[in-house]
């Protein structure tokens, strides 16, 4: 009797590689590199520690001063850490400089034919680099309260353009305060979506990515 209770309710012990399987699985975490630097300006990688088939990226550049690559990762939701390639560069590194960085990091890590799609993003003076590398086919455009001017209202925005902005917040820089409705416009106009908040400058990249998480 006591033979067959043992065989009934006895369970299997978990492998040791399954309990790590399933320890990733449950504590997500990502390791971090810095793949630029020059003076006060860098690059920071970001790779998932636990693969999923083929990843999406996302790049984003950031605005002056306070909002330099490790303040824009603050602003973001850990969980997309876990599941894309993420890289964060200042400003003043525009595309011809970050892509080769971009290009080396991606050969080192064997991840070439692993990258499924693609995505920008550029916060404050960071919004500069994404209209001068505006594409139709990146996966997501994101613009976070940015610096702009009346001309990136011709650019031929889709449905992969995102928007937030409080033109209150650049009320001593008068030609964006007055372009970025005009910009706003052209983006809802051609099928993406613009929005205006009334929320602080500071305040708008957190608020931008939790709302477009799961649009990456």
């Amino acid at each position: 009797m006591i033979g067959a209770y043992f065989i009934f309710f006895h369970k299997k012990p978990i492998s040791n590689n399954k309990q790590a399987k399933a320890k990733v699985k449950m504590i997500p975490d990502f390791d971090k590199f810095t793949i630029y630097s020059s003076g006060s300006n860098k690059v920071i990688a970001t790779l998932p520690k636990a693969k999923y088939g083929k990843y999406d990226v996302i790049i984003v550049w950031g605005g002056m001063h306070y909002a330099n690559p490790d303040w824009i990762i603050e602003q973001m939701p850990k969980e997309l850490f876990y599941t894309h390639i993420i890289i964060v560069a200042d400003y003043k590194t525009n595309w011809n400089i970050l892509k080769p960085k971009y290009d080396e990091f991606i050969e080192q890590k064997h991840l070439k034919n692993s990258i499924n799609s693609t995505s920008i993003a550029g916060f404050s003076a960071g919004g500069y680099d994404v209209y001068d590398n505006y594409n139709q086919n990146y996966r997501f455009v994101g613009l976070i309260d940015p610096s702009t001017n009346s001309s990136y209202a011709k650019l031929p925005f889709s449905s992969n353009t995102k928007m937030v902005y409080n033109d209150r917040n650049w009320g001593s820089y008068a030609n964006i305060k007055k372009a970025l409705p005009l910009v706003a416009k052209a983006i809802n106009d051609n099928g993406g979506f613009a929005e205006k908040v009334s929320i602080s400058h500071k305040e708008i990249p957190k608020y931008f990515f939790n709302k477009f998480k799961n649009d990456f």
